[in-house]
């Protein structure tokens, strides 16, 4: 591969090439931009596209779902018992 000067076509820069040249620069190129991708994948879009990522943050809501229904169902439970009490000693009282 020749480089040439626009203005008067004189020779500036000259590289030989090689059939081994040309395959390690490519097998190098495919290297380093397969280890760039892998890494990119990985590591900064692992939130976007990896569906663990995403079952994760999925069992997270469910166990603090979970939590909440729970509390909620012993809140209820003893409303429940609380309004029970009150029938009973208004029964009592009636009786009475």
């Amino acid at each position: 591969m020749i480089i040439r000067s626009e203005e008067t076509f004189a020779e500036k820069r000259s590289f030989n090439f090689t059939y081994a040249k040309i395959i390690v620069f490519a097998t190098v190129y495919s290297a380093i931009l397969f280890t760039v991708s892998y890494y990119i994948i990985t590591g900064l879009l692992s939130t976007w596209l990896d569906p663990r990522e995403q079952a994760i943050e999925t069992k997270k809501k469910i166990v603090t779902l979970s939590v909440k229904v729970d509390s909620l169902a012993r809140e209820v439970d003893k409303k429940e018992k609380y309004v029970q009490d009150l029938k009973k000693l208004f029964k009592d009282f009636r009786e009475e």
